[in-house]
């Protein structure tokens, strides 16, 4: 189905063996609602797109009419397989409580602005949402699962990313959680990042007037790799768990450390590898995290070490490398390690009231989706 016209609906309908689903072009307003699209298999081809560089347009560049990724990947299915639900050049686009799966990008968008992506299913795809040079994007309460990865977004301004549960992203090619590549602003708070290659990887990332770029209350959790990050990555972390990952946080490259923040507003976060402790039981550590050291390079360069990770020998050596000054920079000096977890469970539970609650929590996100949100149909309350 192509939507051209504004103030659109697509709702309840079913879609099967389509190359894509729903489109929308140029159009604004439009809302689509409780479809269930299934396409014609897993996509194998194109993992790679996330690794590749990303143009950025000038100021002045004017939006391509065609499919900015037609070439991103086929489906393994007969005659290819396209998007699930794909906007370019949109507006104001609420895309609401739709299963999604067995297509090349569930949700894709591009040139998009002011979209709110909530409490969708998103399932064995390649990726589960895919943004390129969009702005005020919104991705809450969604479910993915089972994809090459989760929540790919590059060029993209203001993102805020809430309440999701991304599992089981296993590429060896991507593999991410989410990625974030030359993407400013970005809010992820509340997230669960479970089983996945990398839980999320960050690149080009950095603050905008008015809008910080944190990490906060998220749970990575038996990841191979919690967070990977590169120089370029300027992120605040805090109240997040990093619980059981083999690689807590990877610096994938130098200088890290001095970009990124431990302890966002006096919140650090917790560690299921501290191995300090907390005498007067406040809650914070009474010595530094200190990690990412020797054992991080040596499994980046042999993942094979993996098998090892629980020996007492690598233990010995995860420890002793704080103290070890040979030429290895720790990626992580949590000032403030917090011994009781606050981040959110890894069981997927999306209960009626959870985008109210979440909204209400310390009034710390309101979602910049106001035109979508006008159109929430009283299943919710927005923050005010």
């Amino acid at each position: 189905m192509k939507v051209l016209a504004d103030r659109a609906t697509v709702e309840g309908n079913r879609f099967e063996q389509v190359y894509v689903a729903v489109s929308v072009q140029g159009a604004s307003d439009a809302d689509i609602i409780g479809n269930v699209i299934v396409g014609l298999g897993q996509v194998t081809a194109g993992a790679e797109h996330a690794n590749a560089a990303v143009p950025i347009p000038s100021a002045a560049a004017t939006l391509d009419p065609s499919d900015p990724h037609a070439g991103h990947g086929s489906g393994s299915g007969p005659g290819a397989q396209g998007d699930g639900i794909s906007l370019w050049n949109a507006g104001r686009v609420l895309i609401r409580d739709n299963d999604v799966r067995e297509v090349r990008d569930a949700i894709y968008l591009a040139y998009a602005t002011d979209v709110l992506i909530d409490t969708n299913r998103l399932l064995h795809s390649r990726y589960a949402v895919h943004t390129m040079f969009g702005r005020d994007i919104t991705l809450f309460g969604n479910m993915a699962t089972d994809n090459l990865s989760g929540m790919v977004m590059m060029n993209t301004d203001a993102v805020t990313v809430g309440r999701n549960v991304i599992t089981d992203s296993r590429s060896s090619g991507t593999g991410y959680g989410i990625l974030l590549k030359d993407v400013r602003g970005p809010h992820l708070r509340e997230n669960v990042f479970a089983r996945n290659r990398i839980g999320l990887q960050a690149e080009g990332t950095w603050p905008q007037p008015g809008a910080e770029a944190v990490v906060y209350a998220n749970r990575f959790t038996a990841n191979r790799v919690g967070v990977a990050l590169m120089a370029t990555a300027d992120l605040a972390f805090g109240a997040n768990s990093f619980d059981g990952n083999l690689t807590q946080v990877l610096a994938l490259e130098g200088g890290v450390r001095r970009q990124n923040v431990w302890a966002y507003q006096g919140a650090g976060n917790a560690w299921s590898d501290y191995a300090g402790y907390d005498v007067n039981g406040d809650g914070i550590g009474d010595v530094a995290h200190v990690s990412g050291g020797a054992e991080a390079v040596l499994l980046t360069q042999s993942p094979a070490l993996e098998l090892l990770t629980t020996s007492p020998a690598f233990h010995l050596l995860a420890a002793s490398q704080v103290w070890w000054s040979a030429n290895f920079e720790p990626t992580v000096i949590d000032l403030r390690p917090m011994t009781t977890d606050v981040a959110p469970p890894v069981a997927p539970a999306h209960p009626a009231d959870a985008q109210a609650a979440w909204l209400a929590f310390g009034g710390l996100l309101v979602l910049p989706s106001v035109a979508a949100a006008r159109r929430m149909r009283g299943t919710t309350t927005r923050a005010r």
